[in-house]
């Protein structure tokens, strides 16, 4: 999956963490990982871009076509729980 303005030749991310509050990282965390701030944090930014975005994962679904019958009170359901489940 290509992310214009992150994937391709040449192309870095720069990031400057001033400060995030209460944030789930540490900088003693990270270097228990043996890794720089800078390591971590573009680790997890190429997690993030590498997730479909929500009309890339509906585009997938009508793609694929048949579709399935859901209640609009479910989906809402479901994502109240995947949020319940995030830190």
């Amino acid at each position: 999956m290509r992310h214009p303005g992150i994937d391709g030749p040449g192309l870095a991310a720069s990031v400057t963490v001033v400060y995030a509050p209460g944030h789930q990282w540490s900088a003693v965390a990270v270097k228990r990982q043996g890794r720089s701030l800078q390591q971590y944090l573009s680790i997890e930014l190429a997690k993030l871009v590498a997730q479909p975005t929500p009309a890339e994962l509906f585009a997938e679904i009508e793609a694929r076509g048949g579709g399935v019958d859901v209640e609009p009170a479910d989906i809402v359901e479901a994502v109240r729980r995947g949020r319940e489940r995030m830190p």
